[in-house]
This record gives C-alpha cells, sequence and structure tokens, in this order.
C-alpha cells in the first residue's frame, strides 16, 4: 500500500505517477512491467518509486484495487438496484461500465490480466473483484432468476468480454500509450449491450 510519503504528493505528480504506473502495468505483463522503465517514463529516480511502494507487486496490488474502488463508486452513483426488472436494471450496469473501461482502457486490460491470474497475487485480487461484484448482482437476482440458475460467471465476466469485443481491431498498446479514450458511438455501445443481455437471457 502507498506510503505517506506517496500520500503527501501533489495532486499534478500523484496522478501523472499513476497515469503512467497504469501504462506501464497494461501494455506489459506483470512480469514485463518495469520500474526502470516506469521511472525513465517519469523523469524520476528509482528510488523513489520504493519511497511510496515497497515493491513492484505492492504498486501492482495498489493500481487493482484502486479500479475496484472507482469502478464501485461509480456503479453505486449511476446503477443502484431500484427494484426494476433484473436484466434492464442489469443492461444499465453493462452500459456504465463498458464506457468506463472504454475511457480508462489501461485499467480494463489490468483487470483483464488480473482475471486470467498470470501471477499469483492475482487470485486474491480476483476473488476481490468478483466479491464485490457479485453481491450486487445477488442483491438485484429475483428467486425466480436463481431458480433459473442463471449464470453467476457470465454476468461477472460480461464487461470485461465486451470491451474486449468493442477493441478487437485496436491497437490497444498505442491507445494506452498516448493515454486516449476510445470513442465508440452511443447507439452503437448500446446496442452491443442489449445484445448481449440478450444472449444472457436465452442461454438461462
Amino acid at each position: 500500500m502507498p506510503t505517506k510519503t506517496f500520500d503527501r504528493l501533489n495532486h499534478k505528480k500523484k496522478s501523472r505517477f499513476l497515469q503512467e504506473a497504469y501504462n506501464e502495468f497494461s501494455i506489459n505483463t506483470f512480469q514485463g512491467a518495469s520500474i526502470t522503465n516506469l521511472v525513465k517514463t517519469l523523469g524520476i529516480a528509482k528510488g523513489s518509486v520504493y519511497q511510496y511502494f515497497d515493491d513492484k507487486e505492492d504498486l501492482y496490488q495498489f493500481l487493482v484495487e484502486e479500479v475496484i474502488r472507482q469502478l464501485n463508486a461509480l456503479l453505486d452513483k449511476t446503477c443502484p438496484y431500484d427494484g426494476d426488472e433484473f436484466f434492464s436494471w442489469y443492461n444499465r450496469l453493462l452500459i456504465v461500465q463498458l464506457k468506463y473501461f472504454l475511457s480508462f482502457p489501461s485499467h480494463a486490460v489490468i483487470l483483464r490480466n488480473v482475471n486470467s491470474g498470470v501471477v499469483g497475487a492475482d487470485r486474491a485480487l480476483r476473488d476481490e473483484i468478483f466479491k464485490s461484484q457479485q453481491s450486487r448482482i445477488n442483491a438485484a437476482l429475483s428467486s425466480r432468476e436463481r431458480n433459473n440458475r442463471i449464470s453467476m460467471q457470465l454476468l461477472l465476466s460480461a464487461p470485461l468480454q465486451l470491451f474486449d469485443l468493442a477493441t478487437a481491431h485496436l491497437n490497444l498498446a498505442r491507445i494506452i500509450s498516448a493515454n486516449d479514450p476510445i470513442y465508440m458511438d452511443a447507439d452503437k455501445l448500446m446496442d452491443l449491450c442489449s445484445q448481449w443481455v440478450q444472449k444472457l437471457k436465452s442461454g438461462i
């Protein structure tokens, strides 16, 4: 977890550090990500990173947990369950998550890497992601939907699968390096999510 030294950084320095750290860990695998590359990009001494975090894994864990925190805060604000029909609500949830991932593609790629379980620490992080999302979905599922044995795994994995589908033709490394969001026509985005929800419904 970040040290007090990191917490005391001004907003501009902290934001730039985190942006470049997200880029480094999303363009590369965890094993391929390099603190040396990160400090060269930032133009700071390598020792500075170790004044902020214990090691590379500590930084990586913080980045993942920060994405989870930001995403959960967004979903809590924009998609509280309001008693609507489950799939109507879930469709809104998908739209918000996909918009977030397109706005911050490095965050989506990092979560995707966590879900693939490429490093040992990913197992605990993946459990943390699934736990927060599963409790949100369970709160909205009716007894009928539970009895129909709707696949929780499919519901949980859908946002990242949609992100992969929407970006399959793009050079994500180039986009992330440029710190660019990904534009997708609003109607196309809503259609993509709606079609996915219809497939999920038909698979119950």
